[in-house]
């Protein structure tokens, strides 16, 4: 029904009934009550000329008749009714007009005059002879007894015919006619978008034709001009403005042409002034500020409105998202009074996102409801679903529409996808459903699912990894490994519980079995289920330190500030005296048990990679060994690694609170961080042993060949590949000596320690201690070096398999490690059903890609909508860069030089190590957390880095050509 709201609105300025004719789907037609329904029973058999009959043809008016599927602007009617005693009918001499089917003509003799009415007789082309039919008319009152003759006489003609065979009866007969030529001021409704196509212009434009149509928000009044019209009579303009507005504080904007279509948005490219006082000096300098950032072209507008009062949320909605056009809104908004902190790329704004399907309208920011209602309005008069607006909320709820513009993005997404993306929702809800049910031995009633917190797979395989790098993550860490290293390390056993849920193909960790497995084992049942019940909560109540749990959400040691967890955790959860002592008790020997594993891992390791260089010498593994080398690497590399790991964990939880505690100075942990001689120390030095001939470049790249961006991503090209690109800068780059492990503690540091120890249940040395931290973070980086060796095996053995069986990396990185097994079993056919598997599974990873889910869920109402939470990055170091900020895709590609500048990159695991050659300047991700690989890198090399920034800051930060990055202030600046 838009098409006749909108005709509708174009009549208003003229008297007397409408008659609207409808065929098929009458039963589903409702019509305003200003306008008389007819039905036309016989649609089937009839043309549009058999409808007009229908209707009363009353002789006392004069008629206007028009096809229900177009749309004109109001100076069309003023054209047609200026016509004189003529019937005035509406042609489109542009050669640009839809192309209907049984396209009407009319064709012109040759001087211009009108021949005949007539269907084109080729419906793709047009001839200079003829012009096409709009479909609209206007008869004057005497000549409507001509329209009720030929209802009478009831021609062969018009049996099935349309308006240009009414008209050609009319010709016929000799009733005078004119042609009036409407072209650009009309639009066919049959093409989808057209409607909104034609509403567009330029801001201004827009703005006044949705003003008098919209109910639920409210439109400015305003004066717009062309650039034209200030050149010649800015005087006539200013008193203009003044007299409309006259001491209102205003807003002068820009409105050019072109400024926002269909297929480009050129968004925040013009400026606008806000503020202006309502003054012709004020007025003049604004405008002349906004005209100078056009070109020349004196059509582009100028728009000025009153400045909205009383603003408490401002931002911009995006009714389907920007890169997939997934139904999602997308609401990116500020609670401030000013209207510009979004559209300016402010740091203070929050993003909240509503699936379009939602009944249910979160309470959350409160002006939601108001403001998605009156986006969908706009939706509906526009009949466009793809729309960028910009907003104001008042302090009385009003919404205010400060722009209306189409999404530019072009998507070939279909309304089918959405309904697979729907399903795909209801199975990841019923899952969830189904998993928030507790099942020993896990403890604790309620769940949360988060992509960061502990074996963070948004880091390590990205948020919607493909199926083969999240198959073999799990089979790796995380449905058994993970568990086996927390029993053995003196935490409860929560062996059989996989640690990482797919939900819809977004990985995340089970949050609840992650908190149950850093609960001692030595604490009764029933003090753990309330401890792990209020670490959940409080994780709830603090979702920005998702990806720093073991430091701020929940104890995992007893470190030298466990105090602080009273405040914070215990007390609120109505712990006593004693059941605090049972906990610190239960973590001192947490303590002990690091100190013993982290010997045991080294020894471990050390024994893998022995095993690694004697099974491996060259070439790889054949496919039907991988199943014993990923068992292998699971109980004999990942393992000691997660050891390693955990003791990195509490190592760095002991300098932390060490600071805090007065031991320590921020300072000094930053010196002993940058003091640890780790993997990349040592493929610093293996590359200036290359660079002086020392090594071999050969023998290079087959020490550390195994790395690679993306550390389980088939597609990611490893160092041996392309060993030019990863490894000779690093050989090419002058050497400089790394630094030494000659770190020790100061006298005041040693006596500090010595009495602290004992408070932590460590009946060690300040300088054992020391061992265990370097031992600890060195062991961590080392194990994973080594460990990532069979992974690389396995992945470059299931490429050869598929390179010899037609199958690509990309085709084998969207299947299942289990589908490679079911083959190799012989389960499956081969590599054909491998083929088809991987295709169906590429389908459903684009539509999983599309699935807006939130880093925490907490509720099923999370699957719908959510608010992301503000993220707290984790920054290194105490130093201050400002530089040019270059953005890396997920290959880790780049086609401008790092040298110098500040890195931004989503995640970056051991395979990055190639960024440190670049002499980059700073480093920025996506995801990572306070102990994350990077973090602790960045920390060896006196790097600044801010680790973990989140999607939302990402997206805005990647606008950005140059930034400031200072990790003393805890602040990143986009300049």
């Amino acid at each position: 029904m838009n098409a006749l709201e909108w005709q509708l609105a174009a009549l208003r300025s003229m008297a007397g009934s409408v008659e609207f004719v409808v065929g098929y789907g009458s039963d589903d037609v409702e019509a305003p009550l200003s306008v008389k329904l007819v039905v036309n029973r016989k649609w089937q058999s009839s043309g549009a000329a058999q409808s007009l009959f229908l209707c009363g043809l009353a002789p006392e008016h004069d008629l206007l008749i028009s096809y229900a599927d177009i749309l004109y602007r109001p100076r069309v009617l003023s054209a047609l009714t200026d016509a004189g005693d003529a019937i005035a009918i509406a042609v489109d001499s542009s050669h640009s007009a839809p192309r209907r089917k049984n396209r009407e003509i009319v064709e012109l003799d040759g001087h211009g005059g009108l021949r005949r009415f007539a269907l084109a007789a080729n419906a793709d082309g047009s001839s200079a002879q003829e012009v096409d039919l709009v479909g609209l008319a206007w008869v004057p009152l005497a000549l409507v007894p001509a329209i009720r003759a030929l209802r009478e006489r009831k021609p062969k003609s018009l049996q099935r015919g349309h308006l240009g065979a009414l008209f050609e009866e009319l010709r016929i007969a000799g009733i005078p006619m004119r042609l009036v030529d409407v072209a650009g001021d009309w639009t066919d409704l049959d093409d989808p978008g057209a409607l909104a196509r034609f509403l567009f212009g330029s801001k201004a434009q827009t703005l006044a034709r949705l003003g008098t149509r919209v109910r639920l928000s409210r439109v400015a009044p305003q004066v717009s001009f062309r650039v034209r019209r200030w050149q010649h009579e800015p005087a006539a303009v200013v008193a203009e403005v003044m007299r409309t507005f006259p001491e209102q504080v205003l807003a002068v904007r820009s409105s050019a042409v072109g400024e926002d279509s269909f297929e480009a948005s050129q968004a925040g490219k013009f400026r606008s002034c806000l503020n202006v006082a309502s003054n012709p000096p004020a007025l003049e300098e604004a405008v002349s500020s906004v005209i100078a950032s056009y070109d020349d072209a004196p059509e582009h507008q100028v728009l000025v409105q009153p400045m909205v009062a009383d603003v408490v949320a401002s931002g911009v909605i995006f009714t389907r998202t920007l890169d997939q056009g997934a139904p999602y809104y997308v609401l990116n908004y500020s609670l401030d009074s000013r209207t510009d902190i979004v559209t300016g790329g402010g740091d203070e704004t929050r993003i909240a996102y509503v699936h379009r399907g939602l009944e249910r309208i979160p309470q959350e920011p409160a002006f939601i409801a108001p403001l998605l209602a009156a986006t969908q309005e706009v939706e509906h008069l526009l009949d466009l679903d793809t729309l960028d607006l910009e907003f104001a909320i008042s302090s009385d709820g009003v919404v205010h529409l400060l722009q209306v513009r189409p999404l530019a993005v072009q998507h070939d997404r279909s309304r089918e996808d959405d309904t697979r993306l729907n399903a795909e929702r209801d199975a990841s809800l019923a899952l969830y459903d189904e998993l928030s049910r507790p099942v020993p031995p896990v403890l604790g009633q309620r769940s949360i699912y988060g992509v960061m917190p502990d074996w963070n797979p948004a880091e390590i395989i990205g948020i919607v990894p493909r199926p083969l790098a999240a198959s073999l993550y799990r089979a790796l860490v995380m449905d058994d490994a993970w568990s086996a290293q927390r029993r053995e390390f003196g935490y409860r056993d929560l062996r059989g519980v996989p640690l990482m849920r797919l939900f819809a193909g977004h990985a995340y960790v089970d949050v609840r079995a992650s908190f149950n497995s850093f609960v001692p084992a030595a604490v009764p049942d029933a003090l753990a289920a309330r401890l792990i019940e209020a670490a959940l909560e409080r994780l709830s109540a603090r979702p920005e330190a998702h990806d720093k749990v073991e430091f701020e959400i929940v104890p995992t040691c007893l470190d030298f500030d466990f105090s602080r967890w009273n405040e914070a955790l215990f007390h609120p959860a109505g712990f006593g005296a004693d059941e605090i002592a049972v906990l610190r008790a239960a973590y001192a020997d947490i303590n002990a048990n690091a100190l013993r594993v982290e010997q045991q891992a080294w020894v471990a390791i050390r024994r893998y990679e022995a095993e690694l260089d004697a099974a491996m010498p060259g070439g790889f593994p054949r496919l039907d060994a991988l199943r014993g080398i990923l068992a292998r690497c699971r109980v004999e590399g990942v393992l000691p690694f997660a050891h390693l790991a955990r003791c990195a964990f509490v190592a760095i939880s002991l300098l932390r609170t060490a600071v805090t505690r007065g031991i320590l100075t921020a300072e000094r942990v930053e010196e002993l961080l940058g003091s640890i001689r780790t993997v990349s120390h040592q493929l610093a030095d293996d590359a200036g042993a290359t660079a002086s001939g020392a090594m071999s470049f050969d023998d290079f790249v087959r020490r550390c060949g195994h790395l690679r961006p993306g550390t389980y991503d088939i597609t990611s090209q490893s160092y041996a590949e392309a060993p030019e690109r990863y490894l000779r800068p690093l050989v090419d780059v002058p050497h400089v000596e790394t630094a030494d492990d000659g770190f020790a503690w100061t006298n005041t540091e040693r006596a500090a320690l010595a009495s602290a120890l004992p408070e932590i249940g460590l009946d060690i040395a300040p300088d054992a201690l020391l061992d265990f931290m370097r031992h600890a973070i060195t062991g961590r980086e080392y194990a994973k070096f080594v460990f990532t060796r069979a992974l690389w095996a396995v992945l470059e053995s299931i490429a050869a398999y598929g390179a010899r069986h037609g199958l690509s990396r990309e085709e084998l990185s969207f299947l299942d490690y289990g589908d490679i097994e079911r083959v190799l079993l012989g389960v499956d056919a081969g590599p054909e059903a491998l083929r088809r598997i991987a295709a169906a599974n590429k389908a459903r990873a684009r539509i999983h890609a599309s699935m807006i889910l939130p880093p925490l869920i907490e509720a099923r109402g999370d699957f719908y909508a959510f608010v992301a939470p503000q993220v707290r990055a984790n920054f290194v170091g105490s130093g201050n860069v400002s530089a040019p900020l270059r953005v890396l895709d997920e290959t880790g590609h780049s086609k401008q030089s790092l040298e110098g500048t500040v890195v931004l990159i989503q995640r970056a695991d051991p395979g990055y190590e190639w960024l440190f050659s670049r002499r980059i300047a700073g480093l920025i991700t996506a995801f990572g957390g306070a102990n994350s690989h990077m973090a602790i890198r960045c920390a060896e090399f006196g790097l600044p880095a801010a680790i973990g920034i989140g999607t939302e800051h990402y997206q805005r930060l990647a606008k950005a050509r140059q930034v400031e990055l200072d990790c003393q202030k805890q602040q990143i600046l986009a300049i």
